[in-house]
C-alpha cells in the first residue's frame, strides 16, 4: 500500500525464517509488518498504483497502521490482502481521509482488481510493451481515471 507524498510503502510480508510445522506438514512462514522506504513514481517492484484520496493527517499514518493486526492471532484466513483491507478501514475509522472514500471496501477492490486486469490486457507487464515503462500506471480513484499509463 502506497500513500501519496509519503515515500514508504507499508505491506505485511512474509519473513525468510522458515518453522516446521510437522514432519509431514509443509513449511509455515509467519507474517510481520513493514514499512520501507520505496520511490513510488518508479520502483520497478510496483505493478500498479490506485490513488482511493488524500490524508488530511499524514502524520497519523505509520501509528495507525502499526496497529492493524498481522498474521498470527489477527484472523484465520489472513492474508496481504485483508491487512491492506483493515489498515483502510482504520484511516477511515480515524477520520483522516480529506478527499475520496474508501469506506466501500468491494468498490476498493474491484476497482484496483479491474485496473490490473487492464493494464495485463494491455500488455503493460510484458517485455515488448512499448509503453513508458519509467512510470509506474496509477489510476485516480476519485477522479475516476488513468493518469499515468
Amino acid at each position: 500500500m502506497f500513500i501519496k507524498n509519503l515515500r514508504r510503502k507499508w505491506s505485511s510480508k512474509s519473513v525468510s525464517q522458515k518453522s516446521i510445522l510437522s514432519t509431514y506438514s509443509d513449511f509455515s512462514i509467519p507474517w510481520v509488518y513493514e514499512a520501507v522506504e520505496v520511490d513510488p513514481d518508479s520502483d520497478p517492484r510496483i505493478v500498479v498504483r490506485v490513488l482511493l484520496g488524500d490524508l488530511s493527517r499524514i502524520d497519523l499514518v505509520d501509528t495507525l497502521f502499526e496497529a492493524v493486526p498481522v498474521g498470527q492471532g489477527s484472523k484465520e484466513d489472513f492474508n496481504c490482502v485483508s491487512w491492506v483491507k483493515d489498515a483502510l478501514f482504520q484511516l477511515s475509522q480515524a477520520g483522516i481521509i480529506s478527499r475520496g472514500d474508501i469506506s466501500d471496501w468491494e468498490s476498493v477492490e474491484k476497482t484496483a482488481l479491474g485496473y490490473v486486469n487492464d493494464k495485463k490486457r494491455q500488455g503493460r507487464f510484458e517485455s515488448g510493451w512499448e509503453g513508458d515503462a519509467s512510470r509506474v500506471a496509477t489510476f485516480d480513484k476519485t477522479l475516476g481515471r488513468e493518469v499515468y499509463p
